[in-house]
């Protein structure tokens, strides 16, 4: 979920030694979990934190999501590069032979 994206001072600063034995963790280190704020919060803490490079790594709803928020920052003229990244544990991406996730999931 985007609970995490309306919580700036829960955000943590992503470098390669903090994220070098990230695998072994469990769970999520992102903040991210099953609240889903209105996009137009989102959209408005991105403005007010100066993000102008948003990546979001998901399925379907996951991407739709980042769609909507993007749609708020036009609303509110905050220009933002809005990228998805596909990750589905469905492995129905049309081209890609194997998305990655899916094998964790069958393993």
């Amino acid at each position: 979920g985007y609970m995490g994206m309306v919580k700036p001072e829960k955000w943590i600063t992503l470098t390669p030694d903090g994220v070098r034995n990230i695998h072994m963790a469990g769970g999520t280190v992102l903040v991210s979990d099953r609240g889903n704020p209105p996009h137009i919060e989102i959209a408005k803490t991105l403005q007010k934190m100066k993000i102008t490079q948003y990546f979001v790594i998901g399925g379907d709803g996951t991407q739709t999501g980042a769609f909507d928020t993007f749609k708020c920052t036009q609303q509110i003229n905050h220009e933002v590069a809005v990228v998805g990244v596909p990750k589905t544990i469905d492995n129905d991406i049309q081209i890609m032979d194997r998305s990655f996730g899916f094998n964790t999931a069958c393993e």
